[in-house]
């Protein structure tokens, strides 16, 4: 499953990362799913699918093997000069990690070599995923956007080795009846930040909820504790049921 596709007008090539699984969904017993993905990078240029490369990450083995073995690559981000590209996602990792699952953070260059991935390990019981990835404009440094399985989402600055320049926040919303919420999509504008996403809340209805479209300000990247406690709504629609 292709997750983000960018292209590149110096490398003249489409980049494709995603998710690979190791069977097909009709072959899974879904009352006893056990399965293991791995991540993918994929680079497609004018010579087609007959040169296509791809660079795969693999998960660790975990030591029950009930456990799901999770990698994937959700985004994609070509620096302003087009020299590199960045990625997030998420790696399980078995060993050094307290818990399993984790966020992945990288650099590539144009032809797929690996400058640097490293895991993130955050004290807690929170669980993180990369979900976007963008370049600060001033110094280069990487906005990575996490979702959580507690919050609504948090956002980490990373300079351009990997090094945690500010530690991941999380973000909550003063909304009470505000049910699962996710992050999708960073804009970086003028030293701000704007994220974007959609949450669920209790509909007009008698048990029913309601779909948000929602943006969020961070009005100094700089300072990502700066993030208001409240989201700006710009939809809402009956979930419907099912």
């Amino acid at each position: 499953v292709g997750l983000r596709i960018v292209y590149s007008k110096v490398a003249n090539a489409f980049y494709i990362s995603g998710i690979m699984t190791d069977q097909l969904f009709a072959d899974i017993n879904m009352n006893n799913i056990r399965g293991k993905s791995k991540a993918f990078i994929m680079k497609i240029d004018p010579l087609g699918l007959t040169n296509t490369r791809v660079l795969v990450f693999d998960p660790d083995n975990l030591p029950d093997p009930k456990d799901a073995l999770i990698c994937f690559v959700s985004d994609l981000e070509i620096s302003s000069d087009e020299s590199e590209i960045a990625f997030t996602g998420m790696m399980t990792k078995a060993v050094g990690f307290s818990g399993y699952y984790h966020p992945m953070v990288g650099i590539i260059d144009l032809n797929l070599n690996l400058q640097w991935c490293k895991v993130y390990n955050f004290p807690g019981a929170d669980r993180y995923s990369g979900i976007d990835v963008e370049y600060n404009t001033t110094n280069n440094n990487l906005f990575v956007l996490l979702n959580s399985s507690k919050y609504p989402f948090a956002m980490m600055e990373l300079n351009n080795n990997g090094a945690i320049i500010q530690q991941p926040v999380k973000y909550e919303f003063s909304l009470p009846s505000l049910g699962s919420a996710r992050a999708q999509k960073i804009h970086y504008v003028n030293g701000a930040i704007i994220v974007t996403g959609n949450c669920f809340v209790a509909g007009s209805i008698s048990n029913t909820e309601d779909q948000l479209l929602f943006s969020y300000d961070i009005p100094v990247a700089s300072n990502l504790l700066l993030g208001n406690n409240y989201f700006n709504s710009y939809s809402r629609e009956l979930v419907p049921p099912g």
